[in-house]
């Protein structure tokens, strides 16, 4: 019996270890009904593969100690402060159990104003056969009454960016990735705070943001994701081993640079890390 209730202090001290590397918790995430929408392009019926922007500026006196928000999105998302990709997701769930993240966004704001950005994209019938899906979809909700400045609904602009295009033909269980046509892409760079888009659309709100025990159950359930958030680590290939059929700067690829490919040119670039890493092309 000694040796049985030993054993169940060490799996409650597992256990309960394991729980530190969640995301931080926020005494509103659970008690208090969202105010933001869940939004998305005007035009758009949510159904169909899609890659959106969405942007937002805001106004801040001070830079803040803290910042948080709660996001999610459908399919996914990537999202960005002044330029600055701060987080990816969300963790995958189902319409009961929809994930969203916890973000704080102080260490990338600054006093003035600032430009807060997403990536959303839909894979439609195209999705991975593991991505639960309701439609395209956006939302951010602040944790408190100064982060609901964020807060999505109709003050949000939104552009569908038409370069990005499925990947056509046979059926693949895992996501195909896409084709991007750069002639009808969204030119420059859309995230950062000098970027004009006035002729961006307003974003249209779909539904209310509702955590789980509030929603239907045919919409997104809202539940905080339990994994940690992704981390964030920046990784430049230090070398080249060969290059054939064009010519490169000396400093490449370890400092950023123009590195032009003429067109009607065959080139072969063999790049190497040099250490094995385990993370995603971002």
């Amino acid at each position: 019996m000694r040796y049985f209730f030993v054993l169940i202090l060490f799996l409650s001290y597992f256990f309960s270890a394991e729980t530190s590397f969640c995301q931080a918790d926020h005494p509103q995430q659970n008690q208090k009904p969202w105010n933001a929408k869940w939004i998305a392009a005007p035009s758009d019926n949510g159904l169909e593969y899609g890659v959106y922007y969405f942007r937002k500026n805001i106004s801040i006196n001070t830079k803040p100690a803290s910042f948080n928000i709660y996001i999610s999105a459908d399919n996914r998302y990537k999202l960005y402060v002044n330029g600055t990709l701060v987080s990816l997701g969300p963790a995958r769930g189902d319409t009961y159990f929809w994930n969203y993240e916890t973000v704080d966004l102080a260490p990338y704001l600054k006093a003035g104003k600032n430009t807060v950005a997403a990536l959303v994209w839909n894979e439609a019938q195209y999705r991975p056969e593991a991505q639960i899906s309701v439609r395209t979809g956006l939302i951010i909700q602040g944790s408190s009454v100064n982060e609901e400045i964020l807060n999505t609904n109709e003050t949000w602009k939104c552009i569908k960016d038409e370069g990005h295009l499925p990947v056509p033909g046979y059926f693949f269980a895992a996501s195909k990735g896409e084709m991007v046509d750069m002639n009808l892409a969204v030119k420059s760079d859309w995230t950062a705070a000098n970027y004009s888009d006035s002729t961006w659309l307003k974003a249209a709100n779909l539904l209310e943001g509702k955590l789980k025990g509030m929603a239907w159950g045919i919409d997104w359930a809202l539940v905080p994701s339990t994994l940690p958030p992704r981390e964030m680590i920046y990784q430049r290939i230090p070398k080249l081993r060969s290059a054939v059929g064009i010519n490169v700067p000396p400093t490449f690829p370890q400092k950023k640079g123009p590195l032009t490919i003429p067109a009607n040119t065959k080139a072969v670039l063999l790049l190497d890390q040099t250490f094995e890493t385990n993370a995603y092309v971002t």
